[in-house]
């Protein structure tokens, strides 16, 4: 919503969803996620990838991401 530019503010976005600072800060989160982990948004995910999982604490970093849940590097 804010790329699309329906949103300039998060602040508006988070008004206008009605998302807590707690809600904000987990999805904000899921915008470190590498690119082809983000399968998850279309259910092509691995088993071990859930959303329960993804509540949890993670590595920053691409490639740590893709050994802790089991995924190769596209390419």
């Amino acid at each position: 919503m804010m790329e699309s530019g329906q949103f300039r503010f998060i602040k508006d976005l988070v008004a206008q969803e009605q998302i807590d600072d707690a809600g904000l800060a987990r999805v904000r989160r899921l915008t470190l996620l590498a690119l082809d982990i983000i399968v998850i948004l279309d259910g092509r995910q691995p088993d071990v990838l859930t959303w329960r999982e993804l509540k949890n604490p993670f590595p920053m970093e691409w490639e740590q991401q893709r050994e802790k849940w089991g995924m190769t590097h596209p390419g």
